[in-house]
């Protein structure tokens, strides 16, 4: 899932989601496909397996990198998720030697 701040994303001609290099989902001007749109979320299809999801805006003249993630940086932050209750406290089972 790739969630849009606000919709200026609309406005760009091409944007692209890679996923390990390759092409899965695109938005153009505003329209989706490969993907679903809604407001400013955009569902890709299951990528369990994926090591790098990146999204790409394509402009005329050059291509940026508006995000870059790796299946390492993901799962490192659910592991730190899962050390705080909803109210971002630590859980009571959390100890220093498991932070060390």
């Amino acid at each position: 899932m790739v969630s849009f701040t606000d919709e200026k994303f609309k406005d760009y001609a091409k944007i692209k989601v890679l996923v390990d290099d390759q092409p899965v989902a695109e938005v153009k001007n505003g329209i989706s496909s490969g993907s679903q749109l809604d407001d400013n979320v955009l569902t890709i299809p299951n990528q369990a397996d994926a090591h790098v999801v990146t999204v790409v805006a394509e402009l005329p003249h050059k291509s940026y990198i508006l995000k870059m993630i790796s299946q390492d940086i993901l799962l490192l932050k659910c592991q730190v998720e899962a050390l705080f209750e909803t109210n971002d406290q630590l859980k009571p089972e959390v100890t220093q030697d498991l932070l060390d």
